[in-house]
């Protein structure tokens, strides 16, 4: 179950990604793999060039220190931390997340504290991607459907 917090920053996510305008596609919780998958990514955002961004949302200290497989597969990826995690783990961010960008919620919108560099993604990584987001993206359209019923 999520939390009230975590609601508030994937909605700043969504506005910050500009998910919500033309040429730019997004999805919460894109379950990665064959079948049910074996991973997921918090958000993922596709753009009209093809090029997928990848976000891991943590908002506990817990969270952002547990084991849990970070899927950073997209041609960009992304650490969304709220203000006050941030500022507990930043020491840490550098060891463990190399390469990653850096978005800070601060109760309102997200602050970009580092961009992310660029990592290869080949064509067939990018069209399983892709069948990913639709997977997931039906998902939330069965459910919009069914709960109007």
């Amino acid at each position: 179950m999520k939390t009230d917090l975590t609601k508030e920053v994937e909605q700043a996510l969504v506005l910050a990604t500009k998910a919500d305008g033309v040429g730019v596609y997004g999805a919460l919780e894109v379950t990665l793999g064959e079948g049910y998958g074996s991973e997921r990514v918090d958000y993922m955002t596709m753009d009209c060039k093809n090029v997928f961004r990848c976000y891991e949302i943590k908002t506990s200290r817990d969270d952002f220190y547990s084991r849990a497989k970070l899927s950073f597969v997209g041609d960009f990826n992304y650490l969304v931390l709220t203000k006050d995690i941030y500022e507990q783990v930043q020491q840490d961010i550098d060891i463990r997340f190399h390469g990653a960008g850096i978005y800070v919620y601060n109760g309102y919108d997200l602050i970009l504290k580092r961009r992310a560099k660029q990592k290869t993604v080949h064509l067939g990584k990018k069209v399983d991607l892709m069948y990913c987001m639709i997977r997931s993206l039906s998902r939330y359209t069965v459910k919009e459907a069914l709960k109007n019923d």
